[in-house]
């Protein structure tokens, strides 16, 4: 049936309406000069199905409405591929879960906002290498525990702390530098025992205070050069 002018309609006001070929089946509309469209309407749903490859281009927008639940399975490889900006917005909990490995290669800027919460949880190994400068910012407390050895390397370190700074070592705390200098203006050291070895130690101070019960020194030879010595 073949209609070069005027509208064609079928209509089956009870009953179905089945197309069946078997070489295929061609649904065209418009031409390479006339542009024209192609509406489906169904009441209930719609199904296909697909046993072979399905080809899909769209050389305009997509607009894709859902309002209900939505379903995807893949058995295979997927690739994705976007040659412009992409945006996505979540207004609920968005859950992804991954039984396999995943890969991110980045090749640009990667900025990220979180107005809210955030948790993450590695069971296994974690492996961060940051080639540039990494700068990081707490507006807060932050609070960092390791229940294992804790190792670190640098080549230079700086501290800078505002207030107080604590430090508790149950155990042994072990330290070994070059030349160790401290500038403070009141050191106050509470020690139950104290061991010291050295080749050679210089202090100068304005005044010292030393109060004891015991003390005892021993060595082989001793020089005192003082200018007044007061016993009391």
């Amino acid at each position: 049936m073949e209609v070069t002018n005027g509208n064609v309609q079928h209509k089956v006001p009870k009953g179905i309406y089945e197309i069946s070929a078997e070489n295929g089946v061609s649904i065209t509309a418009g031409s390479a000069v006339t542009s024209a469209d192609i509406i489906l309407t169904a009441s209930n749903r719609v199904k296909l199905v697909n046993k072979g490859d399905k080809v899909e281009t769209t050389t305009g927008n997509t607009e894709k409405r859902i309002m209900g639940n939505t379903e995807e399975f893949f058995d295979g490889t997927k690739l994705t591929c976007m040659r412009g900006a992409t945006t996505q917005l979540t207004m609920a909990r968005n859950v992804s879960v991954f039984f396999g490995e995943a890969f991110t290669y980045k090749i640009s800027r990667s900025c990220l906002f979180n107005l809210g919460d955030a948790q993450s949880v590695t069971v296994g190994n974690n492996l961060n290498i940051v080639r540039g400068h990494d700068v990081k910012q707490v507006i807060g407390e932050s609070i960092k525990c390791v229940l294992g050895p804790d190792f670190k390397s640098a080549d230079s370190s700086q501290t800078i702390l505002k207030t107080s700074s604590f430090k508790y070592v149950p155990d042994e705390d072990l330290k070994v530098v070059g030349r160790d200098s401290k500038i403070c203006k009141t050191s106050v050291s509470v020690t139950e025992k104290a061991v010291r070895q050295g080749k050679l130690s210089t202090a100068q101070h304005e005044l010292v205070i030393q109060a004891a019960e015991n003390m005892s020194r021993t060595g082989k030879k001793e020089v005192i050069q003082k200018d007044q010595t007061i016993f009391l």
